[in-house]
């Protein structure tokens, strides 16, 4: 069952993130020492206040921000920033729950577009997304 996320997840979420890096390394694997509990705590509670969702499910979770558009006051985009399962069934039930919910805030113009990146080349298509670059790291 995929549901919102709240404060007595963050443990579980803390987990999730530690399996993401133990499986897809980066720079920020690297420096697994400097990782504080404690900001990643209130990360989350700035996300749960409206800064965005977390999306939980017993083998993965979804993250997605609110930010505003860089140009145009009040308008907001939302990002997916975090997106990781163990399976790739569950994987595929929470990147449709957060299309519906984007599609939602869309609809009551709480956001005008969001936004989805992956670590493979998925052709997410399918779901009505439109690939429009890619995302080179340093």
């Amino acid at each position: 069952m995929i549901r919102f996320a709240n404060k007595f997840d963050n443990e579980q979420i803390k987990e999730f993130l530690k399996e993401f890096h133990a499986k897809h390394g980066n720079a920020l694997s690297l420096h697994i020492d400097k990782w504080s509990s404690n900001f990643v705590d209130e990360q989350l509670a700035k996300i749960y206040a409206g800064l965005g969702f977390v999306l939980i499910a017993e083998d993965g979770f979804l993250c997605a921000l609110k930010a505003p558009c860089f140009w145009i006051p009040k308008l907001w985009i939302l990002q997916e920033s975090m997106w990781f399962s163990t399976s790739k069934k569950t994987s595929v039930k929470l990147i449709k729950k957060y299309i519906q919910i984007g599609n939602e805030m869309k609809a009551r113009d709480e956001i005008v577009e969001f936004y989805i990146s992956n670590f493979s080349n998925a052709d997410l298509s399918k779901f009505g997304a439109t690939k429009v670059c890619n995302d080179w790291v340093i």
